[in-house]
């Protein structure tokens, strides 16, 4: 089975952002199985997940504070739905691989509004 892509982005600390994926990951029945470094504000992470597990790493991404996008979660409600009707324990333990590619977006580029005296 050919990996889903996903998209997502993140406006805190690498590492942090990093840290608390790692952890979700972990707590919701998933691997991480790699990691690759293509800037200093883009990542790849190659995961899997047991079809059973795909509700709980859905909510874990979305916890531990990744914004993803529109085809993401459209990409990641579709195996939900089809994990509702995987009724033998077989198709329930089914592993799905996952490419996620993570923009860091930090502060850069974002202007703060001038304070204005009240």
């Amino acid at each position: 089975m050919s990996p889903i892509d996903l998209q997502g982005f993140s406006y805190r600390e690498p590492s942090a952002q990093l840290d608390s994926l790692n952890s979700a990951i972990g707590r919701s029945g998933g691997w991480v199985l790699g990691k690759k470094a293509l800037s200093l504000r883009r990542i790849v992470l190659r995961v899997e997940v047991q079809s059973r597990d795909m509700l709980d790493f859905y909510a874990a991404m979305l916890s531990a504070g990744l914004e993803l996008t529109r085809w993401s979660h459209l990409a990641l409600a579709e195996r939900c739905t089809c994990r509702l009707h995987l009724t033998s324990p077989e198709d329930q333990r089914q592993v799905i691989p996952l490419c996620l590619h993570i923009s860091f977006l930090g502060n850069a580029g974002i202007r703060r509004r001038p304070e204005v005296p009240s």
